[in-house]
C-alpha cells in the first residue's frame, strides 16, 4: 500500500517518545565510556589521532572521518578513553531519530517502535561503543538516504559526505543500497520512494557540492592536515581487500553469537517476513531484500567480531517492529482468565526448563543419575507447557490461549534482549568476554600501570618521568596506555650497552644486559577462545558471559638500582 503521504507532523505524546527513548540511547552508550581500556583495534586509531591532534606527521588508516573528529576532540579535551569513544557514541545515539526520516511509509507506530529497538539493540549498542568509523558510516548514509527522500539537499550531503569519511565499511553500505535499489527499483516506484522527478539540476548540484565540501572539511580536519583526504582513497582499497574473506574459523562462532544476541528481534523479524511476503506487503518485502543484502555481504566481507553485522540491524529491526506493532494492535482478548494463565505457564516453566539446564552445564561432577535428572528437569516442563497450551486451546480458547503463547514469549524475548543490551553496554560483570570486537581486552592495564606509576614516583618524583623501553612488543592497547609518559621507546630487539630504568617486553623474551633486572609477569589481554569452545561453553556464554580464554602476557623488567637497599654491579 502506498502511504507516503502520511502526515510528517510529530504529535506532542510522539515527540516525548522520542525524546524518552533519545535519552535511553544516550545513557546506554555513553555509560561507563571511559571506563573500558582500548583494545589494540581502538588503540590503533586513537594513537593515530592524538598524533594527528600534536600535529605530527602520522600514516593514516581509512577512517578519516573518526581520526580528525578525535583529533579535534583530543586537541581541545585532552587524551582519554571517552574522548576516544565520544564521537561514535554520539553519532550512534543519534540513530534513533533515523526512524523519523522513513516514517511516511513505515507508519507512526512502527518507526516509534523502531526507534525504541534500535536504542536497546546490543550491537547497535555495541558498534557506538567501538572508537572508529562504523557508527558515522552507518548514521551517515541512512541519514543521507532519508533526506534524499524527503528532498532535503542540504542535509542529505552533509550526511553523506560524513559517511564517505567513515572507512571501509561505508564501500559495503553504498554497495548494499546500489544493488538494493537496482533490485527493487520497481517497488521504490510504487511506494515513491526515491523518486528524483521533482528534483531540479540546481538541486542535485547543491547535494553534490555538499557532500564534497562535506567529505573535504572533515578528512582535512578544516584544511590543516590536507592528506587526511588521501584516507578516503585507502578505506576504498581496504574494503577491496576484504571481499572473499569470509571470517574462516570465527564466521560459525560469530553467527552463532549474533543470532543469541538478536534472537528475540530475529524471531519477530522472521514471523514478520513471512506474513508480509503472503500478503504481498511491499515495504516488508523491501525490508526484507535489504536484510538480504546486508547478510551477504557481511558474510563475503572480513570478520572481527559480532558487531561487523551492525548493517543488517536497521531492516531486521523494521521487520521486528512491524510485526510488534501488528501484535499490539490485537488487544482484544475473549478470555482473560486462559491468557493469564498461559501466559504465567510460559514463562515459569521455561525459565524452570532453562534453570535446570544451567544446572546441567555448569556442574561437570554430576553423577550419573543426577544427569539424567537435569535432563528430565530440562526437557519436562517443555512437554508439560505443549501438553496444558493444548489444552487450554482446545477446552477453552484457542485465541486467548494463543495471544497467551506470544505474550509470555514476548516477555522471555524482553528480559533476553535486556539482558544482551545491558551487557553490550559495558554494564556487565565480565566485559572481557563480550565479542563486539575480537580483539584482547586489556584487563591488565590497571595492575600493570600501577606498578608503573609507583616506580616512577619513588624514582623521580612524578607519576610519568621514568623512561621505558618497549622491545619486542607491537601492541596498540600498551602504547596507548603509556601514551602519556615522557621517555618511552620502542625497539625491535634489545641493545645489552643500553639500561633503562622499565623494560616491557613479552613472555618468551629474556634480557642480557650489564645492568640488573628483576621481572614481574602480567596478564595484559584475554580474549574467549573460540577454537576450543563447545556447546556447553556457548551455553554459558550466552548466559553468563564465561569462555576459556587466549591470553596475552608481559613481562616488566625493572632495573634493581631503582628500589631501596639495591645499587647497580
Amino acid at each position: 500500500m502506498n502511504n507516503h503521504k502520511t502526515s510528517t507532523v510529530i504529535s506532542p505524546p510522539y515527540t516525548l517518545a522520542y525524546t524518552v527513548i533519545l535519552l535511553i540511547a544516550v545513557g546506554l552508550r555513553f555509560a561507563l565510556l571511559g571506563s573500558h581500556p582500548l583494545n589494540d583495534h581502538e588503540a590503533k586509531l586513537a594513537l593515530q589521532a592524538l598524533a594527528l591532534g600534536r600535529g605530527q606527521d602520522v600514516l593514516l588508516a581509512g577512517e578519516p572521518g573518526y581520526l580528525a573528529l578525535t583529533a579535534a576532540n583530543f586537541f581541545v579535551f585532552g587524551a582519554s578513553n571517552f574522548m576516544a569513544r565520544a564521537w561514535p557514541a554520539l553519532i550512534g545515539s543519534l540513530a534513533v531519530l533515523l526512524p523519523l526520516l522513513f516514517r511516511p511509509w513505515l507508519g507512526r507506530e512502527t518507526s516509534l517502535l523502531l526507534a525504541f529497538f534500535i536504542a536497546m539493540d546490543p550491537i547497535l549498542i555495541g558498534t557506538s561503543r567501538i572508537a572508529d568509523g562504523s557508527a558515522l558510516a552507518m548514521v551517515g548514509l541512512i541519514g543521507g538516504t532519508g533526506f534524499l527522500i524527503m528532498k532535503k539537499p542540504v542535509l542529505s550531503g552533509i550526511c553523506l559526505g560524513a559517511a564517505l569519511t567513515g572507512g571501509s565499511q561505508i564501500w559495503i553500505g553504498v554497495l548494499m543500497l546500489t544493488v538494493f535499489v537496482a533490485i527493487g527499483r520497481q517497488t521504490l516506484a510504487r511506494l515513491s520512494i526515491l523518486s528524483t522527478g521533482g528534483w531540479t539540476k540546481r538541486e542535485w548540484m547543491t547535494t553534490a557540492i555538499t557532500t564534497a565540501v562535506t567529505l573535504i572539511v572533515i578528512s582535512t580536519l578544516f584544511f590543516t592536515n590536507p592528506v587526511g583526504i588521501s584516507a578516503v582513497g585507502s578505506s576504498l582499497a581496504d574494503f577491496f581487500a576484504s571481499l572473499g574473506d569470509i571470517g574462516g574459523a570465527q564466521l560459525p562462532a560469530m553467527g552463532a553469537a549474533w543470532l543469541w544476541m538478536e534472537l528475540p528481534v530475529f524471531v519477530l523479524a522472521m514471523w514478520a517476513l513471512v506474513d508480509g511476503l503472503l500478503r504481498k506487503d511491499e515495504v516488508t518485502r523491501l525490508l526484507g531484500l535489504w536484510w538480504g543484502l546486508a547478510l551477504v555481504l557481511a558474510l563475503v566481507t572480513s570478520m572481527n567480531g559480532v558487531d561487523h553485522f551492525y548493517w543488517l540491524a536497521f531492516p531486521l529491526l523494521g521487520l521486528a517492529a512491524k510485526q510488534t506493532g501488528a501484535l499490539f494492535r490485537q488487544r482484544s482478548i475473549e478470555n482473560r482468565l486462559v491468557f493469564i494463565s498461559e501466559l504465567v505457564l510460559v514463562v515459569a516453566l521455561t525459565v524452570f526448563s532453562i534453570m535446570n539446564l544451567m544446572a546441567l552445564v555448569n556442574n561437570v561432577y554430576l553423577t550419573g543419575e543426577e544427569t539424567r535428572n537435569r535432563i528430565i528437569g530440562t526437557l519436562l516442563p517443555i512437554i508439560l507447557l505443549i501438553v496444558l497450551t493444548i489444552l487450554l486451546s482446545w477446552g477453552w480458547s484457542t485465541s486467548s490461549a494463543r495471544k497467551g503463547f506470544i505474550a509470555g514469549m514476548l516477555v522471555l524475548f524482553t528480559l533476553v534482549g535486556l539482558s544482551n543490551s545491558w551487557k553490550a553496554a559495558g554494564l556487565g560483570s565480565r566485559t572481557q568476554y563480550e565479542l563486539g570486537i575480537y580483539e584482547g581486552y586489556p584487563i591488565g592495564q590497571a595492575p600493570l600501570m600501577a606498578t608503573i606509576t609507583d616506580i616512577s614516583r619513588w624514582n623521580t618524583g612524578y607519576e610519568k618521568r621514568i623512561d621505558i623501553l618497549l622491545v619486542g612488543v607491537d601492541i596498540p592497547s600498551l602504547e596507548w596506555a603509556l601514551r602519556d609518559f615522557e621517555r618511552l621507546s620502542k625497539e625491535s630487539g634489545y641493545n645489552p650497552n643500553l639500561s633503562p630504568s622499565l623494560i616491557l617486553t613479552g613472555i618468551d623474551q629474556n634480557i642480557s644486559s650489564s645492568a640488573s633486572y628483576r621481572g614481574q609477569k602480567f596478564l595484559w589481554t584475554v580474549k574467549p577462545d573460540l577454537a576450543v569452545m563447545q556447546f556447553n561453553d556457548w551455553i554459558k556464554w550466552a548466559f553468563f558471559r564465561t569462555a576459556p580464554v587466549e591470553q596475552t602476557e608481559l613481562i616488566l623488567w625493572a632495573r634493581n638500582d631503582l628500589f631501596p637497599g639495591n645499587a647497580t654491579p
